[in-house]
């Protein structure tokens, strides 16, 4: 099992470890963990041959400057700061899924236990692409993703995937990313009136909108509040 994207929960003990019954476990320390990019192995059953096939098979020198640096994401990890961070992105999150779902864009299963939040933009007639890039055009980036039970074409993406962590570590407070989910809210509504690429009556919406989140990301630009 790859645990990429919940390696942080688990490591701040917010969230189940699958270590337990998956083997081997896989994670990386570039994504929520807040570290350089390093890829981890983990299994009870299989380590010695995870360790023999990775060194001296595949790897045969090591760059201590990097150790070093995952030595500093590991160390941050295990602190209590950390899981107070973890617990703050979870809450932050589950806050932009609710406002999203208030404000009319629903969120998939209706709201999120991580980081995560999928959004249903095909319930507007969009494609997640276009949301996608109305929200890249006022400096919020998110991606798109597929969901199985969607009843849409799957070779048309339309779910929005949102994330908490970085906002979070930057020290934007929960009351905050309520108000830029209602303003994120707007935006795939007004692509959906605006798709022949030229102005129309709420084209100034995007505009506002784009300056409210540049003007809120400004006053938060330290990474890492947390620490």
């Amino acid at each position: 099992m790859d645990m990429v994207h919940i390696a942080s929960l688990v490591a701040a003990g917010t969230y189940l470890a699958p270590i337990n019954c998956s083997h081997p476990t896989t994670a990386s320390t570039y994504m929520t963990l807040c570290g350089q990019d390093f890829d981890l192995a983990f299994s009870r059953e299989l380590i010695s041959a995870v360790n023999r096939t990775l060194f001296p098979g595949l790897q045969i020198s090591k760059n201590m400057a990097l150790l070093a640096g995952r030595a500093a994401c590991f160390m941050e990890s295990a602190g209590p700061a950390f899981r107070r961070y973890a617990e703050a992105f979870v809450g932050n999150a589950r806050t932009l899924a609710a406002t999203l779902c208030e404000a009319g864009l629903p969120a998939v299963m209706g709201g999120t236990d991580t980081h995560v939040v999928l959004v249903e933009v095909g319930r507007l007639g969009l494609a997640a692409s276009e949301a996608e890039q109305a929200l890249a055009t006022v400096g919020v980036t998110v991606s798109y993703a597929w969901v199985p039970s969607s009843v849409n074409d799957m070779a048309v993406p339309r779910e929005l995937r949102l994330g908490a962590p970085l906002a979070t570590a930057r020290g934007l407070p929960n009351e905050t990313f309520a108000e830029l989910a209602r303003r994120i809210a707007r935006i795939p509504s007004v692509t959906a009136a605006c798709r022949t690429g030229g102005e129309c009556p709420g084209a100034f919406v995007l505009r506002e909108a784009g300056a409210a989140i540049g003007e809120k990301a400004a006053a938060y630009p330290a990474a890492a509040a947390w620490r």
